[in-house]
């Protein structure tokens, strides 16, 4: 029987390898190598050179060889069927091997379908004591918006090849641990590979079951050679020469590429006085920071002679180190920024404060505004307040929630989810209408009226809470690749227009007056609104203001964040934001 025509790839398997591809292109494109080959090569650009390497392969009980341009990391990865280890010191190019090699299968991933798609992840993000294919799945969602259900079918399906890095980022006690997960990973899963330092790995006692490893070692005196002369750094290769302690210092790849970026920073005289490798090579990170922030007239991101100073972007790169290092992240979204950053006691009741303010005014401010009645406003504000504390000691309500689409039509639940809110609305503003009616034909006395009132200003404010307790089920999926403020506010206000236009319609059919009536209809949608998003657009809001205001981070933050990138301080990759290496994030959140 002949076999018929593979079955279509899912449409989100195409997303991934769009999504990855950028990924993979943005690491390149914000690396040392290119940085080196795009500032210090004069006039036209030659062919961007091989990295540089000197790998030595170990496959099961074979005896080691150097890596050969003909074999390549696909031939390695081939021979060790799939699993694989690299090994190598700070700088020697660890990460750069998994993204050369992610690239290679990427190119094979995106011509079959029957390919595994390479799937970089840093292990930093990893949690003790979650395992490997939960953790990958998690990722997915987190990362490229990924359903967790088609992730978790994917990866029961093989369809990926993981490719881990920075096993040696994780706090020392969570090494053996990671390991040990990896090894319950590898026992039934067919491939995967994992990056680490060498000495990191030899304090552990729990071995990989992988097939074979690469150690990346340091570079020969050919290989600098050769190098120097292609970027035309003559000088430096003098001085070097001349120097054997400094020629130690460049046998490390990101070291050498830092010194040809930072050689107008650097005084070979100083340099050479120092006495101890660390003494040195904090001299060249120092060097090479100053020859980043030196001032560029063609700077895109700000006007000339307005870009950040040099203490002021230390400073706000100092606050980022230290963030990144205390919360144990691998890279840094403005959006995933959350309260319990400020720590400061003082700093959380100003946050929770400034949160049921504006919350206050809002609400309770604007139904006073609109109705005219000073003491509604005052109320509004009294409750706004009063509703602090509730901000500052749950958990639940301190952290801001990542936002989906309200109306998502490539989600299955679409459906669902529209009928549930449109008719939560309709029902809530019908049973408000028939009170008023009730009111307005005066058949009631005054302690009804007040009741009546009382009722239907309870349903509105309880509308937004109950209509977001019932939509759980359908939370639209995957999340919204927008950062958290821009969606909470087309959430929020789609759903206040939504309010309106149907509290307003449905009162006008049932024949209630709406001038009269119109501050309910607003402040229903404005409900809605602030529980569809508005509430996260506060909370982020406030908190950026005060992170801003204390001096941590800029106004424009994501500018700044642009700006350090394209001085290859930091590394953007889609709207994430990591330091080109550990050794740079370890100076910076050592400075002062």
């Amino acid at each position: 029987m002949t076999p018929g025509p593979p079955s279509p790839p899912h449409p989100l398997r195409q997303q991934l390898l769009l999504s990855l591809r950028q990924d993979l292109d943005d690491r390149l494109s914000y690396s040392l190598h290119q940085g080196v080959w795009r500032e210090a090569i004069r006039g036209p650009l030659p062919e961007l050179p091989a990295r540089l390497w000197n790998i030595e392969v170990k496959l099961r009980q074979a005896p080691r060889f150097p890596l050969t341009q003909a074999m390549g990391l696909l031939g390695v990865l081939a021979q060790a069927e799939g699993k694989l280890m690299v090994l190598g010191g700070a700088g020697t190019g660890k990460t750069s091997t998994l993204i050369d090699l992610a690239h290679q299968l990427w190119s094979i991933a995106q011509t079959s379908v029957t390919a595994p798609v390479p799937l970089y992840l840093s292990l930093r993000d990893w949690r003790q004591p979650s395992a490997i294919a939960p953790w990958l799945v998690e990722q997915l969602h987190r990362r490229y918006q990924i359903p967790p259900p088609i992730g978790h079918l994917w990866l029961q399906q093989h369809q990926f090849l993981p490719l881990l890095d920075d096993l040696d980022r994780l706090p020392l006690g969570h090494q053996e641990y990671c390991l040990q997960a990896l090894n319950q990973f590898l026992a039934s899963y067919p491939r995967l590979v994992v990056a680490t330092s060498l000495e990191a790995y030899t304090r552990c006692q729990t071995r990989l079951s992988l097939n074979g490893g690469m150690l990346l070692r340091s570079l020969t005196n050919e290989q600098i050679d050769a190098y120097l002369n292609h970027t035309e750094s003559l000088e430096l290769h003098r001085s070097l020469a001349a120097d054997p302690a400094l020629l130690g210092l460049a046998k490390n790849a990101l070291l050498l590429n830092m010194m040809i970026l930072a050689t107008d920073e650097i005084l070979i005289r100083a340099w050479r006085g120092l006495s101890t490798f660390d003494d040195r090579r904090h001299y060249l990170i120092s060097a090479y920071v100053r020859s980043r922030l030196r001032r560029n007239p063609h700077d895109p991101w700000y006007p000339r002679n307005q870009e950040p100073l040099a203490e002021q972007t230390k400073r706000w790169l100092h606050w980022l180190a230290h963030y990144l290092h205390s919360q144990q992240l691998a890279d840094f979204r403005i959006e995933d920024l959350q309260p319990s950053v400020l720590a400061k006691t003082q700093s959380r009741w100003t946050y929770a404060i400034g949160v049921g303010l504006l919350e206050g005014i809002i609400l309770g401010g604007s139904f006073g505004l609109l109705s005219r009645q000073v003491p509604l406003l005052t109320l509004g504000l009294a409750i706004g307040l009063a509703s602090t504390p509730l901000h500052l000691w749950q958990q639940v309500d301190r952290q801001i929630q990542p936002q989906a689409p309200i109306f998502n039509l490539l989600n299955r639940h679409w459906a669902s989810h529209t009928s549930v809110i449109i008719g939560t609305i309709i029902l809530v503003s019908a049973i408000v209408g028939w009170l008023l009616q009730t009111l307005g034909q005066g058949s009631s006395n005054g302690v009804i009226t007040g009741l009546t009132l009382l009722l239907s200003l309870g349903l509105i404010c309880l509308t937004p809470w109950g209509l977001k307790a019932l939509t759980q089920r359908w939370r639209p999926t995957p999340l919204s690749p927008l950062p958290t403020a821009v969606q909470a506010t087309q959430n929020a206000s789609l759903l206040t227009c939504l309010g309106i236009v149907i509290s307003s319609g449905l009162w006008f059919w049932m024949g209630l007056p709406l001038a009269q009536y119109a501050v309910l209809s607003i402040c229903l949608g404005l409900l809605l609104g602030m529980a569809a998003g508005g509430e996260a657009c506060i909370q982020h809001g406030v908190l950026r203001f005060l992170l801003w205001s204390q001096g941590h981070i800029p106004w424009n933050y994501r500018r700044f964040l642009n700006y350090a990138s394209d001085r290859l301080l930091l590394q953007r990759h889609q709207n994430r934001y990591e330091f080109i290496h550990a050794l740079l994030q370890n100076y910076f959140a050592q400075s002062r």
